[in-house]
């Protein structure tokens, strides 16, 4: 009986094993099968979620690019638009306010003018009467002088001819005298008399000729007199020239001023012509690098592989610069993978070696040199010492693994100011995406690979689920970091990258939750882990605290 019940306990037991073995066996079978199916639909969603968003990513940036470019346009047409009518009005308001200015001008030298002739006149037509007057005053002085003269003259000649007749009277009286001597006291008397007349006659001859002297003098002061006011009136004649040719000379002044004034505007008119000509050359110019750039942007977004994607690179390069040269990193040499403008030749660096292009991969970010600054040019390029190259580094989850370089040497003159090391940085930023797209679509699609079940899930090792969900937490933390580039550094600064990426954060942590089993180990933790490593760089207390 004991041994009965054994085999019966056994048997039970057994039994009951096979039903529990069946049971887990069918719902082991179950649940792989739902794992499988919810692989299938978390896939197909992930395809369809990063279809749709490089989708609106892709028209978001051509709609940014055109809108961009519309706006710079209008800004820039209505800018010229503004600038030419606000130059046109203020040469216009100078030319008139000049006009207005030099008409004032010539109207108060014209008043000036015709007051100081008014008044030369005045002073001319007073000093022509006052010498009319003195000349008609000194005329009828001299005239009485004269007249007073011809009176003494005819009275000296009375005198003469009385004292002619006294003379020969006296010779007379000599005569009777010498003769009659011997006549009586009465002669004697008489001709005593006599003597006493012709003294008499001698002093009003004297006194005559006195009188004939002064009117002499007086004559001459006259003459003296007429000569000051002839000189007089030259001087006032010539004084009346003189304003005349000053006139004459402030005339030429005001039309050499004029004509002048007029030269400068039309000089500033050709000036304004001439600059807004350039400005449109120049706007030419813009337009088209945005054109090319553009061209080169939709080629690089056009290539299906990381070889046509550095192939487009390199030509959109060479249409910027005369001069490219593309390098893949190789260990701790640059190959040269493909070069425009270079000789035949292969091309290779080490980034051991100090230069413009280790210093672009050391920084990781662009470099540029030229004309005695920055790094040394490498070697192969022999670059002229007035011209510029530059380096941009091609990166791919933060890490270089291509480096473009172009410089300007050529046989033509440097453009001054150039703007294709812009052009090149901005082609070597987006070559840069474009690589870090095709890299991450290559590693999901490894993944997927990776994760595809070959075998029950029971018999896939933890640790390969483990790296499965490190290597998609790295993928998701990493595309986060590539697309938010300025907001990570920001957020590295403030340290509050989880407040300041908590959107991206949260749509990426939900896909990794949503692809990632709940049964792999520590499956919060890796994706914490990589938020730490990848967006802080490995220090946590730049995450901050999350709101």
């Amino acid at each position: 009986m004991p041994e009965m019940s054994q085999d019966s306990l056994r048997a039970a037991i057994d039994a009951i094993r096979t039903r529990l073995h069946d049971e887990l066996e069918a719902q082991l079978t179950h649940l792989s099968s739902r794992h499988h199916e919810e692989l299938d639909v978390a896939r197909r969603a992930a395809e369809a979620e990063a279809d749709d968003r490089w989708s609106a990513k892709l028209e978001a940036v051509r709609s940014e690019w055109n809108g961009r470019l519309e706006a710079e346009v209008s800004a820039a047409r209505a800018e010229a638009e503004r600038r030419s009518a606000a130059e046109s009005t203020r040469l216009q308001a100078e030319a008139e306010q000049a006009a207005a200015s030099a008409a004032a001008m010539r109207r108060e030298l014209e008043q000036a003018l015709a007051a100081e002739r008014e008044r030369a006149q005045t002073g001319l037509d007073a000093e022509r009467q006052r010498f009319a007057a003195e000349h008609e005053q000194r005329q009828a002085t001299l005239d009485a002088t004269r007249h007073e003269l011809e009176q003494s003259c005819k009275e000296r000649d009375s005198f003469r001819q009385e004292l002619e007749s006294f003379r020969q009277q006296a010779g007379d009286l000599r005569a009777e005298l010498e003769s009659g001597r011997q006549e009586t006291t009465a002669s004697r008397q008489e001709s005593n008399r006599a003597r006493q007349e012709a003294d008499t006659l001698r002093q009003q001859l004297d006194e005559m000729r006195q009188r004939l002297d002064a009117a002499e003098q007086r004559l001459s002061n006259g003459t003296r007199d007429l000569e000051a006011v002839r000189s007089e009136l030259g001087a006032a004649v010539r004084a009346r020239d003189e304003a005349a040719l000053a006139h004459q000379a402030l005339s030429s002044k005001l039309d050499q001023d004029r004509r002048l004034r007029e030269e400068e505007v039309r000089r500033q008119a050709e000036a304004s012509r001439v600059m807004a000509e350039a400005r449109v050359a120049e706007r030419h110019a813009q337009l088209a690098v945005v054109e090319r750039l553009l061209t080169a942007i939709r080629l690089l977004d056009g290539g299906r592989s990381l070889t046509d994607v550095l192939s487009a690179l390199t030509s959109s390069a060479a249409a910027e610069a005369p001069r490219v040269a593309l390098f893949v990193v190789n260990g701790s040499e640059l190959r040269g993978w493909k070069s425009i403008g270079f000789e035949p030749e292969t091309l290779q660096a080490s980034l051991e070696e100090t230069g413009l292009l280790s210093e672009a991969m050391r920084r990781r970010e662009p470099v540029v040199c030229g004309e005695g600054q920055g790094p040394a040019a490498p070697a192969f390029a022999a670059l002229p010492a007035d011209r510029a190259a530059i380096a941009v580094p091609l990166l791919v989850a933060s890490q270089p693994v291509a480096v473009l370089y172009a410089d300007d040497a050529s046989g033509e003159a440097a453009a001054t100011p150039a703007s294709w090391p812009e052009a090149v940085q901005i082609l070597g930023r987006h070559a840069s995406i474009n690589l870090a797209h095709l890299t991450a679509a290559r590693a999901a699609d490894a993944m997927r690979r990776s994760m595809a079940p070959s075998e029950p899930a029971s018999a896939r090792p933890d640790r390969e689920d483990g790296t499965s969900a490190r290597r998609y937490a790295r993928l998701l933390v990493s595309e986060i970091k590539l697309y938010n580039e300025a907001a990570v550094q920001l957020g590295r600064q403030k340290r509050d990258l989880l407040e300041r990426l908590k959107p991206e954060i949260e749509r990426a942590r939900k896909l990794y939750t949503q692809r990632i089993s709940p049964s792999v180990d520590e499956r919060a933790a890796l994706f914490q882990q990589e938020l730490v490593q990848t967006l802080a760089d490995g220090d946590v207390s730049l995450l901050g605290n999350p709101a």
